[in-house]
């Protein structure tokens, strides 16, 4: 085993970033400052322990703007992102016009598409280095095994593996037309994403979450749930091909979906 597995393989069993199963680690955001919301825990004074998604700038360095709130419950967060995206996104309607959006836009622009994998092999090579670099300067000892440490490593194997999965469906795109689904489609490939997210394992449900979830922004007086639509329209076609389809996560400048919950329907810190 190399060295910088050995280094991969500590920090997953110390339970660290690496064996995360938090259903919205990388996609939970803070709307104040833009921060990665990171799960952390309360105990009552009855002893009862609580998770909460908590903004990272505040937790770590008192960052982000005071006098606002910035924790909420992750169980009522992950609650409110589920059902939201099962009841007003995974549906036949949406998912038909967004796979259409997004036929019609590629037809027009696939010209740039070799551009646009040449840029994201570039971005892919650069992340996989920064990856190695850090693992190298905790090998070395050059720098301590700390919280700050794993955000960043873990930050850099997320925006890695963004690079690697849009770059696979760039490069599908220059060998492979997307199509238009007729209406018994969109019903086959919304009903499958819903039965595939509704009640599934946690690891299957994230997987889920970040193949067409772009991120969850945090706002005091709302949630904003986006996504890109290339991803969406990806998923579902794979959905219709087969009951067992892969995921992909995927975040793109491309036109994004949107769901914008009000403050009656955020969930109590």
């Amino acid at each position: 085993m190399s060295k910088h597995a050995r280094i991969t393989k500590l920090l997953a069993a110390k339970g660290g970033i690496l064996a995360s199963q938090v259903l919205l680690t990388g996609v939970a955001k803070c709307g104040i400052c833009g921060g990665n919301m990171k799960l952390t825990t309360g105990t009552s004074s009855n002893g009862t322990i609580h998770r909460y998604y908590r903004c990272a700038t505040r937790s770590q360095t008192a960052g982000c703007k005071p006098g606002t709130r910035h924790t909420v419950r992750e169980g009522e967060l992950d609650d409110l992102a589920m059902q939201a995206v099962v009841t007003a996104l995974l549906t036949a309607d949406r998912v038909k016009n967004v796979i259409a959006r997004v036929c019609e836009r590629r037809q027009e622009g696939r010209e740039n598409i070799t551009k646009t994998v040449e840029r994201l092999r570039y971005n892919l090579t650069r992340l996989t280095t920064a990856a190695n670099n850090l693992l190298g300067t905790l090998a070395e000892g050059t720098i301590g095994d700390s919280a700050l440490f794993r955000d960043k490593y873990q930050q850099t194997l997320e925006q890695r593996d963004q690079a690697q999965r849009l770059l696979e469906i760039e490069e599908r795109q220059l060998k492979d037309e997307m199509r238009p689904l007729s209406d018994e489609e969109s019903e086959v490939a919304a009903a499958r994403l819903r039965q595939r997210l509704v009640g599934a394992e946690r690891e299957v449900q994230k997987r889920l979450f970040r193949a067409i979830i772009g991120e969850i922004v945090v706002f005091p007086d709302e949630i904003v749930i986006r996504g890109p639509e290339p991803a969406l329209a990806e998923t579902a076609l794979s959905a219709v091909e087969s009951e067992e389809f892969p995921l992909s996560a995927v975040h793109t400048s491309d036109r994004e979906w949107r769901l914008r919950l009000d403050s009656n329907q955020r969930p109590p810190a």
